[in-house]
């Protein structure tokens, strides 16, 4: 049997219990089963960011991604110019 889509976190632990049921009733819910888990992906790809420039100064915001059931810890952002071609990573 498929449960899908089943809405969870990676990480959690998901449990599973069955019960038969014939003509005469229901049984008992049988113990759970043992958990499997889904473990966390990596985030998912930044849209692009937006960049702007007021006097020297270079302002660059994006919205955060899904975080893939982990939360995420920091970014790299590369800033570079198609002129000089120079890259410079912040972090």
């Amino acid at each position: 049997m498929l449960a899908s889509p089943f809405n969870y976190f990676g990480g959690q632990s998901v449990f599973a219990k069955v019960q038969a049921t014939n003509n005469e009733g229901p049984s008992s819910l049988s113990a759970a089963g043992n958990g499997a888990v889904m473990p966390p992906t990596v985030p998912a790809t930044p849209a692009a960011p937006t960049v702007t420039i007021s006097g020297t100064n270079v302002e660059i915001t994006w919205t955060a991604p899904a975080d893939g059931d982990s939360p995420i810890i920091s970014y790299s952002v590369w800033i570079f110019s198609y002129v000089s071609f120079d890259f410079e990573l912040e972090t």
